[in-house]
């Protein structure tokens, strides 16, 4: 099955959270130069994407985010 240029196909896909390291809005914070409060008001004006984790509604922010922002500060 590995003979064909398709075989990537039949794969199991990975979740996107495995495929990058994901950071509490602390943590990404901290490797901003941000204050929590900061990064919150970034997340809920869009600044910064994040995902909601679990029923009490923690953030993480995927390192990919954290890069474009920095990039774009």
């Amino acid at each position: 099955m590995t003979d064909s240029p398709l075989h990537w196909l039949l794969q199991k896909p990975k979740p996107l959270l495995q495929r990058q390291p994901v950071f509490s809005l602390k943590q990404a914070g901290e490797l901003l130069g941000l204050k929590l409060q900061q990064m919150r008001r970034h997340v809920k004006e869009g600044r910064i994407r994040a995902i909601r984790i679990g029923e009490r509604g923690h953030f993480r922010v995927l390192q990919s985010e954290v890069e474009k922002f920095r990039e774009n500060k």
